[in-house]
């Protein structure tokens, strides 16, 4: 996971609040969690809010 405005790493206390974030993913009706599905970065509400964007190693 990094900052999506500078490419770093988020740390773990942003993580810790990204996660606590993930609570308004599941008002109303899990809906945040569907945002990846039309979003062009694949960011969840959480994500959005967070400004991060999930990234992978491989």
């Amino acid at each position: 996971m990094i900052d999506e405005n500078t490419g770093e790493p988020v740390g773990f206390g942003r993580s810790v609040v990204r996660q606590v974030a993930h609570l308004v993913d599941a008002i109303p009706v899990f809906a945040g969690y569907l945002f990846p599905l039309w979003d062009d970065k694949r960011q969840t509400l959480a994500d959005k809010i967070m400004s991060t964007v999930c990234v992978s190693t491989r």
